[in-house]
């Protein structure tokens, strides 16, 4: 795929997409590496969306990704988040913004649930303040000894001749 053909491909694809709901203006460069190298944004300006071959110096959020990872984007395949925690983009600038591009291409406000490897519960105050022992018995647990390391100090002396 050359990269005209990649701009073509997502004018038309965003083309049919509703962004009539974003109020705040929204601007997204996109770096493609590999197979269609180029440049290019995705802008939202009163509700209207447009995809130009050009860079945004202006922009919220810059995008590196490879071609066939935009197009998915654009067609829900993948979702901007998950493709950001597992390193398929990487992402500059607000990225709170670029989740409106999820809500583009689903048509949604909501924002994605959390993945559940994600989630992590810490334990309870009265959890981490036992420790059980081999023999059943609950023990209070040890506090670390964390010693801050000691700080060098020149002390002024006076050279007697």
């Amino acid at each position: 795929m050359t990269y005209q053909e990649l701009v073509s491909k997502l004018k038309n694809t965003y083309q049919e997409k509703d962004a009539s709901k974003i109020s705040e203006h929204l601007a997204i460069q996109f770096n493609i590496q590999g197979e269609a190298e180029g440049a290019l944004y995705l802008e939202i300006a009163n509700g209207q969306l447009h995809v130009e071959p050009y860079e945004y110096y202006d922009r919220d959020i810059l995008v590196t990704t490879s071609a066939a990872d935009l197009l998915a984007l654009a067609q829900g395949s993948l979702d901007i988040l998950e493709a950001y925690q597992s390193g398929k983009i990487s992402a500059e600038g607000n990225l709170a913004k670029a989740l409106l591009l999820n809500e583009i291409v689903t048509g949604s406000s909501e924002a994605p649930a959390p993945a559940e490897s994600a989630l992590v519960e810490a334990p309870s105050p009265a959890e981490s303040a036992t420790v059980e022992t081999p023999a059943g018995e609950n023990t209070p647990a040890a506090k670390p000894s964390v010693k801050a390391p000691r700080m060098s100090r020149k002390k002024n002396r006076k050279r007697h001749k």
